[in-house]
Formats: C-alpha cells, sequence, structure tokens
C-alpha cells in the first residue's frame, strides 16, 4: 500500500476556494467604500467603516439613504454582504471537515500500512542528514519509514509521499509505531549526540538483531554508539572534510566512485558473501568470471582479520568471505546467481 499522500491539486483546489471567497469579501467592502465616499460623499475612514457595517447588517443610522440611487446601493450592498458572508462561512466549513476526514483517514491507511512493512529501514530524524539518507535508501529500493517530531515538517514529507511517524525518536513506543521490531535497519540522524545513544539503547533492546547506524557529531561519542549497539558510526563532519580534501587531490577518481555508487554507466557496486554451498567456495580467485559466467571484477575481500584490497589471483574463496564485487548490472546477477547456485548443480 502507498503511504499517505495528501494530494497537492486538491489541497491547491481548497487554497484557491479560500482565496476566493477572501477576494468577494474584499471586493465588496472596497465597492461599499466607493459608495459611501461617492453616493454619500463620507469621508475615507468613515465610509470604510460604514461599508463594513452594512454588510455585515448592523448600520448605526450614520447614512440614512437620501435618494433612489442610494437606496438601491444600501439595498445592494446589504445583500451582497450577507450572500459573500454565508458563502465564505460555507467554504471555510467545508475546508475544515474536508481536511480532518482526510487527515484521519490519511492516518489510518500510514497505520495499517506500518503495520504490514517489513524489512523496512527506520530512519530517526528528518534534518538535512537524516532526510538524505532516506531518499538514498528509497533511491536504492528500500522502503524507508522517517520518525520526526516537528509537525510542520511531517506533513511536508508526507505530502512528499514519504511514510512519516510524528513523534519522538527516543520514546519506545514511537519506535513500535514504526514498527521497528520488524525492520532490517535503523538509522539514528539526529543533530544530537546524547539523543542517538538513546535511540541506539531502546531500538536494539526491541530488535536484537537489527542493523543499527548511527550519526555522531563528536569524536569520543563515536566508541559510545558503539558500546551501546551501533555496528557502524558515522561523522558527516570528519566525512565531509575528508571528502573535500580527496575530492581537490584526486578528483577524477572521485568521480569515478561517484559515478559508481550513483549506478551511472551501467556499473554497481556490490557485496557478495560467499556461501558454503555455492559455486564460489573453494575458488581460486582467478577463477571467479569461469564460476560465475560474468565479466565483474573483485575489487576487495574483507575476511575475519580485515579487508584484503586488490587480493591476488591465486586467493582461495572461503565461506564468509565478504566480495566487494564491480561489475555490470547483468552480470552481477549472474554472481549472486552462482553463488546461491549449488556446487555440481545440474547446468553448473
Amino acid at each position: 500500500m502507498r503511504p499517505f499522500r495528501p494530494s497537492d491539486p486538491v489541497l491547491a483546489g481548497r487554497n484557491h476556494r479560500i482565496l476566493w471567497a477572501v477576494g468577494i469579501v474584499l471586493a465588496l467592502i472596497f465597492f461599499g467604500f466607493l459608495g459611501y465616499l461617492v453616493l454619500f460623499r463620507r469621508p475615507p475612514f468613515e465610509a470604510l467603516y460604514l461599508s463594513i457595517a452594512t454588510m455585515t447588517t448592523l448600520g448605526d443610522g450614520r447614512a440614512a439613504p437620501v435618494g433612489p440611487v442610494q437606496d438601491l446601493f444600501v439595498a445592494a450592498l446589504n445583500l451582497l454582504g450577507v450572500s459573500a458572508g454565508l458563502y465564505s462561512l460555507g467554504i471555510v466549513v467545508t475546508t475544515v471537515i474536508e481536511g480532518d476526514l482526510r487527515n484521519l483517514w490519511g492516518e489510518r491507511r500510514l497505520e495499517k500500512d506500518l503495520k504490514r512493512i517489513r524489512d523496512h529501514v527506520v530512519v530517526c530524524g528528518a534534518g538535512r542528514v537524516g532526510l538524505r539518507a532516506a531518499q538514498e535508501l528509497e533511491a536504492a529500493g528500500r522502503a524507508v519509514v522517517l520518525v520526526e517530531e516537528r509537525p510542520s515538517h511531517v506533513l511536508t514529507l508526507r505530502q512528499r509521499g514519504m511514510r512519516v511517524v510524528e513523534g519522538d525518536a527516543t520514546r519506545e513506543e514511537t519506535l513500535r509505531a514504526a514498527n521497528v521490531g520488524s525492520a532490517v535497519g535503523l538509522v539514528a540522524a539526529l543533530p544530537n549526540d546524547a539523543l542517538n545513544l538513546v535511540i541506539v539503547l531502546a531500538a536494539r533492546e526491541l530488535a536484537p538483531n537489527l542493523v543499527i547506524v548511527a550519526r555522531a557529531e563528536d569524536e569520543g561519542a563515536e566508541h559510545r554508539l558503539l558500546r551501546a549497539g551501533a555496528q557502524r558510526v558515522v561523522m558527516p563532519t570528519a566525512l565531509g572534510g575528508r571528502r573535500l580534501a580527496r575530492v581537490f587531490l584526486k578528483p577524477n577518481s572521485m568521480d569515478f566512485f561517484d559515478s559508481v555508487l550513483a549506478n551511472e554507466n551501467d556499473l554497481e557496486l556490490e557485496e557478495v558473501t560467499v556461501t558454503a554451498t555455492g559455486q564460489l567456495q573453494g575458488a581460486q580467485l582467478r577463477e571467479f568470471r569461469d564460476r560465475t559466467g560474468s565479466h565483474a571484477t573483485v575489487i576487495g575481500i574483507r575476511r575475519a582479520t580485515g579487508y584484503l584490497p586488490s587480493p591476488p589471483a591465486d586467493y582461495r574463496l572461503v565461506p564468509g568471505d565478504l566480495l566487494l564485487v564491480l561489475g555490470a548490472v547483468e552480470d552481477l546477477r549472474r554472481v549472486a546467481s552462482a553463488n546461491a547456485e549449488r556446487a555440481g548443480a545440474p547446468g553448473s
């Protein structure tokens, strides 16, 4: 089910109707102002007051009609004022009722969607960092649930079509509302290390197997977040400074890796964990392309002892090795298929 998304054309239509009603009332006030100014020769301020008083049928007797033209003007202004008032009241009431019903219906749809959602990522904090993380995850095909405390931000994000739970991300009931128990991961992206620490502790208690990535502003907070249960800690300021330096020193290399991470030029970087029963286990790296039937390249391996960049051709793959594989999308599919297929199976 798609998330609650207030319809922009509907909202625009409501705003248009409200503006139209306000415009009619202001136009009638101006019409009455000119009438009292010209027909009754009243001073500007008094003409404005009498215009409003006549439109609201209050009148105070200051401007008794002195002829048929003035009689007709006052009667018309009374009639038009009452009509405009009733019309404007109807617009306001209709808009409020429509808005309440749409919000109620939208919230119920969101609650049902959140109860059914599985294998999603909960992103706590919809600031610049959190929102960008959510957008990148959605672009990669991951379902995302944002947790945001500020009502104005919640409304804006829902209008963009994003799933958003309104509430304090440090509270367990808010994380439960985001269905953290059925999520595959959580990103604690608040700009406050203490709050992120509380989020990590609460999320780890609710979902022991959850993959948690936390944001840190201070270097001293990194080890605390890791001890609390985060698998990875990212420092945006340090990461940004390091990237600025690398772009300056090696701009072409950074452009290449950016294009790979952005899935441009039909190239992707994929993580493949060697299985115990697939075609890759026991193979030397020089046999990788033959075993997978692809042109993908292994650019690094993560073992229990650490990373092995540019691994040698005679390296023998063992179950549990995490391969960093660079290749076209179709080649990566073949690698995944060979890794999942049983060794010695027909057609292998």
